[in-house]
C-alpha cells in the first residue's frame, strides 16, 4: 500500500480500493489510522474533499 504524507489534514492518505462511496482516497491522521474504518478521517474525492466517513 502506498500512503503519502501532507502537511494539513488528512496528514496520511492510501487509494481507496473499494471505492464503494464513491471516494478516491482514505484518510487519518495517523498511518496506522488508515487500517481501521473507526479510526479514519473519512473518505476524499479526488480534490482531497471530504466526502463521507
Amino acid at each position: 500500500m502506498e500512503i503519502l504524507n501532507f502537511a494539513t489534514e488528512p496528514k496520511y492518505i492510501t487509494i481507496d480500493k473499494d471505492s464503494h462511496n464513491g471516494g478516491t482516497w482514505k484518510g487519518a491522521k495517523t498511518i496506522e489510522g488508515l487500517a481501521s474504518k473507526k479510526t479514519r478521517s473519512g473518505t476524499y474525492d479526488i480534490e482531497l474533499n471530504r466526502i463521507g466517513d
